[in-house]
């Protein structure tokens, strides 16, 4: 699992280091989607410093079910 932020140096560090002795055809990325981040258990969004767009963050482990399947 890799996320925007993550997903071009996992790709780098794979290759660098030879995929750990994997073929590269064994391994699969997948790209978790983002959600925008809550600031509490009320549900109040998280703005950015321009406070005209929301902050967001991965997704987080209910991406690995939806993506696998």
């Amino acid at each position: 699992m890799t996320s925007d932020e993550t997903h071009d140096k996992t790709v780098k560090l794979l290759e660098q280091n030879n995929y750990f002795g994997m073929v590269k055809n064994q391994v699969t990325l997948m790209k978790q989607w983002k959600v925008p981040t809550m600031s509490d258990s009320e549900g109040n969004f998280v703005l950015k410093k321009n406070k005209c767009e929301l902050e967001t963050k991965p997704h987080g482990h209910g991406d690995v079910h939806q993506l696998l399947h």
